[in-house]
């Protein structure tokens, strides 16, 4: 969809969500401006509260305070939080599904990811996949213990999905539940195995939206229903996404 810029806040926020609501958890807005973060933020806002809410790193500082940059540094090995974990959003590698904010209490409920500077040929796609889409696909056993609140974070432990199954909400880093894991707080058999097979599950061909994005188009992800997932870089890789979270309020601006 073209940019909304002469759509007032509530016309975008209408918009925005009607297409989300029609997409598969994402929709990209194309021909918003890359110079500064104006645009961005002004786009972000249509949808609720700008958040910077865990998304401060050592040595790699947010732009306007709220603007992360997503982009390869010190020639795409990355760089390493305070518990010395590789931000793999800093790398050229593989970055597997997951959902954004996963240790957070409330994640964020929009994820916003502008192009700046894509990367060269067919190198770092996008990938969005619906949990709506994933699910059926499941057996239902393993389904049933991605609803149990097993799986350890920051806070404690969460359950991967939650809300009704023809809509379910995800919260999801195998990663993190597999380190978490390793580190003592231990995930039973059969629940680390539900937790496999939904990691394998959208990390294949059969679900996955994908998508190259070019300069000035933004992708806006619905955070609550969708991962997404990124292929590896090109070497030397200068590509520029800026990312902002948001969190929901209604039009009245109240938090919701």
């Amino acid at each position: 969809m073209e940019c909304l810029t002469g759509a007032s806040p509530r016309d975008r926020s209408r918009i925005l969500r009607e297409e989300l609501d029609r997409q598969p958890g994402c929709v990209v807005v194309e021909g918003v401006p890359v110079d500064g973060n104006e645009a961005l933020l002004s786009l972000a806002k249509s949808l609720g509260s700008v958040t910077a809410r865990g998304t401060t790193i050592p040595g790699h500082p947010l732009e306007d305070g709220r603007v992360y940059r997503v982009e390869p540094v010190n020639a795409g090995q990355g760089v390493r939080d305070e518990d010395d974990l590789l931000i793999f959003s800093t790398t050229g590698q593989v970055f597997e599904g997951h959902t954004d904010g996963y240790h957070n209490v409330e994640p964020p409920a929009y994820v916003l990811l502008l192009c700046v500077r894509p990367d060269h040929g067919l190198f770092g796609r996008t990938s969005v996949i619906d949990a709506a889409e994933a699910l059926p696909r499941l057996d239902p056993r393993t389904a049933a213990l991605l609803y149990d609140e097993d799986y350890p974070c920051a806070f404690g432990r969460t359950s991967i999905l939650s809300g009704p199954r023809a809509r379910p909400r995800v919260r999801f880093n195998f990663k993190e539940i597999q380190r978490f894991h390793a580190a003592g707080h231990v995930v039973d058999d059969a629940h680390l195995r539900a937790a496999r097979a939904l990691h394998e599950l959208v990390s294949g061909p059969a679900l996955a939206w994908r998508h190259l994005l070019q300069a000035g188009e933004c992708l806006v992800i619905d955070n609550s229903r969708a991962l997404h997932a990124r292929e590896s870089l090109s070497p030397q890789s200068t590509r520029l996404l800026k990312r902002v979270w948001v969190d929901p309020v209604d039009m009245e601006g109240s938090s919701t």
